[in-house]
């Protein structure tokens, strides 16, 4: 299996639709599924060249834009591994995942300043590459050649990213093949996704989940000193009817009385309470739900629900297929707790737990599994922590903790 194959059927059923949108220096770039398509043939066909191969990491140091993307892309057909960092992420424990992992390239914009940032860290990747080295070669000489997506087993490593953790740190979570294609299929499903709808589009796996079901991805302008204006442009230009992304993003976007975007997700749920009132003005123009899982759902709810419970705590209702439970924090000395089992317990507290077969695994510095922030297992599932302290009643209702 290889999810790139998805995007071929896409191709294939509307390759006229714009696919990607977005904005540069020189102004807007429009790619249709036709031309995206055949993009990502002709990189996966010049990554192979640079010898890229099936298995290997890539380190990619890029914002959200059509050469990302394409990269991202392209990355996957050939198997190799995409590793998405974000580029404030910690020296320290950035160049300790880099010298433990050795990524074989690394996609760099060509900006100085993140060379330098990051110059003592990228000495050890035997490869760079730059997108605007690829965008100006001759494809001409390419045509008739196309690429072919690697097929690749379901256990097999499809995807990284790597996060700012609690203190300083770095989080890293991978996933294989299979919980890729679920995760996709899920903000596909719990999203509401329909084939031609513009979307605000500002990170990968939305944008897995956009060329999957057929939606137009516009790609928000990076921050920066025209930015604002810069905003209300592309959304007056493109009229997206749909957007997914945190409260404070969505905050530069919703200022107007009116705006085309009527789906609103907010993927940081529970919502901030100084957030509350604004969104609720936005019910105006628009359907607002709260996600909370972010990349990887595991509630929802609309605003509406989320009013009338009347705590600013509650995260949603889990889907289905999302299995929860509390683990209480110990006060004993060896700290050994098991999770509480009685359900006759109206209500617990603690840390809560989450499995499903489509949850990333949580890795360490050296790309394995990291086994602390798992729970334990039991009957062959994974309980992930979440480091998230809250109650749990028996209806599943979980309510963050006040800190």
């Amino acid at each position: 299996m290889n999810i790139i194959q998805t995007l071929r059927h896409r191709a294939e059923l509307q390759p006229g639709v714009p696919a990607i949108m977005d904005r540069t220096f020189f102004g807007d770039r429009v790619l249709s599924y036709a031309g995206l398509n055949r993009s990502v043939d002709f990189l996966a066909l010049r990554l192979d060249e640079e010898g890229i191969k099936k298995g290997d990491q890539v380190l990619m140091l890029l914002d959200p834009s059509q050469d990302f993307y394409l990269f991202l892309l392209a990355l996957l057909q050939i198997g190799a591994v995409p590793t998405l960092a974000d580029a404030l992420t910690g020296l320290k424990p950035f160049g300790q995942w880099v010298e433990q992992c050795r990524p074989a390239a690394c996609v760099l914009p060509q900006s100085n300043w993140l060379s330098q940032r990051f110059h003592r860290q990228l000495r050890l990747i035997p490869k760079k590459l730059f997108p605007h080295a690829f965008r100006f070669e001759n494809r001409i000489l390419r045509i008739g050649k196309f690429g072919t997506p690697v097929e690749l087993g379901k256990s097999e490593l499809a995807l990284i990213e790597l996060r700012r953790g609690g203190f300083g740190g770095l989080e890293a979570r991978g996933w294989t093949q299979s919980q890729l294609a679920r995760t996709v299929q899920r903000l596909v499903s719990y999203l509401k996704m329909k084939a031609g709808e513009i979307d605000l589009c500002d990170w990968p796996l939305l944008l897995l989940a956009n060329a999957t079901a057929g939606v137009t991805s516009v790609v928000p302008v990076r921050p920066g000193v025209l930015s604002q204006r810069s905003h209300r442009q592309q959304v007056e230009k493109f009229q997206p009817a749909r957007v997914t992304a945190p409260a404070a993003f969505l905050l530069h976007y919703l200022r107007k009385n009116s705006s085309p975007l009527h789906k609103i997700f907010v993927i940081d749920a529970p919502l901030p309470p100084e957030s509350l009132e604004f969104f609720v003005r936005c019910q105006q123009f628009a359907n607002v739900e709260l996600v909370f899982g972010q990349d990887v759902p595991l509630a929802a709810c609309s605003l509406n629900e989320y009013q009338s419970v009347g705590t600013a705590r509650w995260v949603g209702e889990f889907f289905a297929d999302v299995k929860i439970r509390i683990e209480p924090r110990s006060f004993e000395s060896n700290d050994q707790v098991e999770p509480v089992k009685d359900t006759s317990v109206k209500t617990h507290s603690g840390e809560l737990l989450i499995s499903g077969d489509f949850l990333p695994r949580p890795l360490d510095l050296n790309g394995e599994i990291d086994a602390s922030r798992l729970a334990q297992f039991e009957n062959g599932e994974q309980w992930f922590k979440t480091g998230l302290e809250g109650s749990l009643d028996g209806n599943r209702k979980f309510t963050l903790v006040e800190r």
